[in-house]
């Protein structure tokens, strides 16, 4: 299966809001390549601009849910 239909799937899955730490882990996992390509711009230690990118995503989510 695709990571494509594997997301797909898995936002199906969750649509219920039943679980949100693991909606939001899928959600992590599926952006990772992203997270980790957009922290070559922040201008500090590529580990913290990850850490702050996730920080900022979970926060986004949480306030959206």
């Amino acid at each position: 299966m695709k990571t494509d239909e594997l997301f797909i799937k898995g936002l199906m899955q969750h649509q219920n809001r039943n679980n949100k730490e693991e909606f939001i882990e899928m959600l992590l996992f599926y952006f990772d390549e992203e997270i980790k390509n957009m922290s070559k711009y922040i201008k500090m230690p590529r580990e913290d601009a990850i850490q702050s990118i996730k920080t900022d995503f979970i926060e986004y989510i949480s306030e959206n849910w």
